[in-house]
C-alpha cells in the first residue's frame, strides 16, 4: 500500500486529502466539546455528563460487534490508542470543565456571589481551552490522521489482512 492509499482506505475518500481530514477530525471533536460546554452552562452541569459519554457508548457497541464477529481486538485497539492516548484525557478534561461551569451556579464557593463565581469559572474554562483542550485536540488530530492509519495497517498486516 502507498501511504495515500492507506489514508484513503482508513478515512474513506476525503476531498482535500489529509489537511481536510485533519480539519474535519479536529472540528468534529471540538464541536462536541463546545456543545457540551455551552449546554453545561444552561443545565447546571448535567448536559456534559450525558453528551460526551455517548461517544464511549458508541465505541463500546462497535467493540462488541468486533467481538461478536470474532475479530481480534488488537486492530480495534490500534485504531484507537495512537490518538486516543491524547484525545481521551482532553475529552475528560473538557467534560469536567463543562460540568464545573454549570455546577458552580448551584453552589458557589463560600463568600462569593453566583455571578462572581461563574465569571471566575468562565475565565478558568477559557484558559483551559486555550492552553490544553485546543492544543490537545490538534495533537490528537495530527496523530489520528498521520499515525493511526500506519499503526492499523501494521497491525492488520500482521494478521495477513
Amino acid at each position: 500500500h502507498t501511504t495515500e492509499g492507506l489514508f484513503d482506505n482508513f478515512f474513506g475518500t476525503v476531498g482535500g486529502g489529509r489537511r481536510a481530514a485533519l480539519k474535519f477530525v479536529v472540528w468534529q471533536n471540538a464541536r462536541v466539546l463546545i456543545a457540551a460546554t455551552l449546554l453545561g452552562t444552561f443545565s447546571f452541569g448535567v448536559a456534559p455528563l450525558i453528551l460526551t459519554p455517548i461517544v464511549y457508548a458508541i465505541l463500546g457497541y462497535v467493540m462488541s460487534q468486533f467481538v461478536v464477529a470474532g475479530f481480534d481486538l488488537t486492530v480495534f485497539a490500534a485504531a484507537l490508542l495512537p490518538h486516543g492516548i491524547v484525545e481521551i484525557p482532553v475529552i475528560i478534561l473538557a467534560t469536567a470543565v463543562a460540568f464545573r461551569i454549570g455546577a458552580v451556579m448551584t453552589k458557589p464557593p463560600a463568600g462569593e456571589t453566583v455571578g462572581f463565581a461563574w465569571t471566575v469559572t468562565l475565565g478558568d474554562t477559557l484558559k483551559l481551552w486555550v492552553t490544553l483542550v485546543i492544543p490537545g485536540l490538534l495533537i490528537a488530530g495530527v496523530l489520528e490522521v498521520f499515525l493511526t492509519p500506519l499503526v492499523v495497517a501494521s497491525v492488520a498486516s500482521s494478521f495477513g489482512g
